[in-house]
């Protein structure tokens, strides 16, 4: 740690020289050669996890892509089981309707037949009052 404080305080002061001196390409070139080759080892080591972190972020995000997939086809499945369910109670209901309908035509087959049985009443009771 002092040894790094060292270095700073040295680069601060030949900051200060530096800025007192006039700029060149030649300098800023050495310049950016010299950080690089401080810190190139660095970045390297640090590249290569960054670079796996992102390849473990990338397989996390696929996995969770298709959890959500999933979760969508639960939730639709839910809605079938509803969809299901619906399908019975009306069902029962159609059924109930059938059988009201059968008890209601066979009704009306009995009325017409009693009707026609009265009209057949009355038209001989007119032609036997007629006569």
């Amino acid at each position: 740690m002092f040894k790094e404080e060292v270095e700073c305080y040295k680069m601060t002061s030949e900051s200060e020289e530096a800025a007192s001196l006039p700029s060149t390409p030649q300098s800023l070139d050495a310049l950016c050669k010299e950080l690089s080759s401080i810190y190139a080892d660095e970045l390297v080591a640090v590249s290569n996890p960054l670079k796996e972190l992102t390849r473990n972020q990338e397989v996390l995000l696929e996995t969770m892509q298709q959890e959500n997939v999933r979760f969508r086809e639960v939730d639709e499945s839910l809605s079938l089981d509803q969809m299901f369910s619906k399908i019975t109670h009306y069902q029962s209901k159609l059924t109930i309707i059938k059988k009201d309908m059968v008890a209601l035509h066979d009704k009306v087959a009995k009325l017409k037949k009693r009707a026609l049985r009265l009209q057949q009443i009355r038209e001989k009771k007119t032609s036997s009052q007629a006569k």
